[in-house]
């Protein structure tokens, strides 16, 4: 009988010993459920920069990148402040465009960039100063009597020149566009000594601007009217240059061959055909600026 009580004893303690191990357990677990929770809680929402330094060097190259882009020149200490200021919020499309049109107000240089590369291109550099050289040889023959007879085709030339001269001012307040840049750059007498001819004049255009040959038919046609016979060309008649000129830079080849140049300049790479179709249409609707800021805001110019 004692023994049996002893015994009793012995099992009363073993069990309590157990229950009490197995509370601190459960007490230990429930702590440590609590902490991993709580752990939880601390890191959720939050978003730690693997590196700040790699996003600060990443957002001043693409600002320095989208400056000389557009406007020829990096931005100054205000300049950079203002667009890190901008984008370090959220480096994100629609934050790129809102400091792309921070650049984009700087029409002056602006302007200038436009002018100055579109004169490389397409008139082998000729700037302002030329332009005025030529007025001033031109207005000279116009006090000369004995070039009396060449007169009205004197005036015609400076009419144009002063056209290609004012064309940069009118650009930078937002009078003309880049459509009435590229109409002015091939009308005067720069374009016309570089491209000889109506035949070279026809085929320049279309490679300059459509970046193809024109066909049989479309250089046909487009020499008839720019030597003022009625012709038919992008299934519209014109019967002059001007009437060229015209359709020429209303075409949907335009349009899309604007799209090719930006993505040659700033993505150099040619865009596919959707990129073709959805550019040229933003640049129909809402123009070059527009067009500027939907391909330089993207991932891919932004590098990430």
């Amino acid at each position: 009988m004692r023994l049996c009580k002893k015994y009793n004893g012995i099992l009363f303690f073993l069990a309590a010993l157990f229950v009490i191990s197995c509370k601190k357990e459960v007490l230990e677990e429930e702590k440590n459920i609590i902490e991993y929770q709580i752990d939880t809680v601390i890191i959720s929402g939050n978003q730690i920069l693997e590196d700040s330094t790699i996003t600060s060097l990443t957002l001043e190259a693409y600002i320095n990148k989208a400056y000389i882009s557009l406007i020829g020149r990096k931005p100054d200490e205000v300049e950079l402040g203002n667009a890190l200021s901008i984008l370090s919020v959220e480096f994100n499309i629609e934050s790129r465009a809102v400091f792309l049109d921070q650049v984009l107000s700087n029409t002056n240089d602006f302007a200038k960039k436009i002018f100055d590369a579109e004169a490389l291109r397409l008139l082998n550099g000729a700037d302002t100063s030329d332009v005025a050289d030529e007025l001033f040889g031109l207005e000279l023959i116009l006090q000369n009597p004995s070039y009396e007879d060449i007169w009205p085709q004197v005036n015609y030339e400076i009419n144009r020149l002063t056209i290609l001269k004012n064309i940069q001012l009118e650009l930078a307040q937002e009078i003309a566009t880049i459509k009435d840049l590229h109409i002015v750059m091939v009308n005067n007498r720069f374009y016309d000594d570089i491209n000889m001819g109506t035949e070279n004049f026809v085929v320049s255009t279309f490679q300059n601007f459509l970046n193809r040959y024109p066909s049989t038919f479309e250089l046909t046609e487009g020499k008839k009217m720019v030597d003022e016979f009625e012709a038919v060309l992008f299934l519209s008649i014109g019967a002059s240059k001007n009437d060229y000129l015209n359709i020429f830079f209303n075409s949907d080849g335009y349009s899309e061959g604007l799209v090719v140049d930006v993505f040659n300049k700033y993505m150099l790479r040619q865009p596919n055909s959707g990129e073709i179709i959805t550019f040229s249409q933003k640049y129909k609707a809402q123009g070059y600026k527009s067009l500027l800021r939907a391909v330089l805001s993207t991932n891919e110019y932004a590098g990430v």
